[in-house]
């Protein structure tokens, strides 16, 4: 009965192809001259098909991503580019960039900057 459930299960799922991440989170900590971090989310599409890439949302409005261009064939790499301007701020920070793709529409994936503020590069007194 498993047997025919799996197989089941695989003729009747779509195909879709897969984006798989060099690193989901990346940490920071920048020196006192630093006002903002560049984080580069490096993925390659592992699937069999073209992935689509519908939407890049960030957390805040501190944070930018931008992406080259939104479609992936098998075997293609690309890469996600978020700049987080931290100016003023300090201490612990966490930001998140979401991706929203065609092979997982209703599931987005979820890209981690975390970055460490000392007080003098916050531009705190």
């Amino acid at each position: 009965m498993k047997i025919v459930a799996f197989f089941y299960l695989a003729i009747t799922a779509p195909a879709f192809g897969q984006l798989k991440w060099d690193n989901l989170e990346q940490t920071f900590a920048p020196k006192s001259q630093d006002k903002l971090v560049v984080a580069k989310y490096r993925f390659i599409n592992a699937g069999t098909l073209p992935v689509r890439i519908d939407e890049v949302q960030t957390s805040c409005g501190c944070t930018t991503a931008t992406l080259a261009k939104k479609e992936y064939a098998p075997g293609e790499s690309g890469k996600i580019e978020a700049k987080f301007n931290f100016a003023g701020r300090i201490g612990h920070q966490e930001k998140w960039i979401l991706v929203t793709t065609d092979s997982t529409p209703e599931q987005p994936i979820v890209l981690r900057l975390v970055v460490n503020i000392p007080r003098s590069a916050g531009n705190i007194p």
